[in-house]
């Protein structure tokens, strides 16, 4: 046997043995990339919370609707229309647990770990206008 055919089944050993590492290299970084990845989508209760505020603010179910011109006043609140039916109706597509408080009048459901957010809105009660803060009450997010 020569000596340059025994070198080269050396080689190939070796370069059997980079490849597998290099393998298991591979698929450990995909699998830390994917899993870095997966991690930064999964918490989305903080951006279903901005999705139900902004509905509340700016979506017709509780809104402020003017009688000349029959639109809705964004970031306003109708008081007559403030009831547990309506936010149920409004809500009924997202499962989060949610709870408001206007001037002492609280609708939605008990929260068992309490996140709140205060906005500051106007309140129509018939014709009269006056100014006031909205409480909104979440479950505090696990992310």
């Amino acid at each position: 046997m020569s000596k340059g055919q025994s070198v080269l089944g050396y080689k190939g050993i070796y370069f059997i043995a980079a490849m597998f590492l290099l393998a298991f290299i591979f698929l450990y970084m995909h699998s830390a990339f994917a899993n870095y990845q997966t991690g930064k989508i999964q918490c989305t209760k903080s951006s279903v919370q901005e999705i139900m505020i902004a509905k509340v603010l700016y979506g017709p179910c509780v809104t402020y609707t003017d009688p000349q011109t029959q639109q809705s006043i964004p970031g306003t609140i109708d008081i007559s229309k403030f009831t547990n039916e309506t936010l149920d109706t409004c809500f009924s597509f997202i499962t989060e647990k949610m709870k408001l408080t206007l001037n002492e009048k609280r609708v939605g459901d008990s929260i068992y770990d309490p996140y709140y957010m205060n906005k500051t809105i106007w309140v129509y009660d018939g014709e009269k206008k006056e100014n006031s803060i909205l409480q909104f009450t979440f479950e505090e997010p696990p992310c």
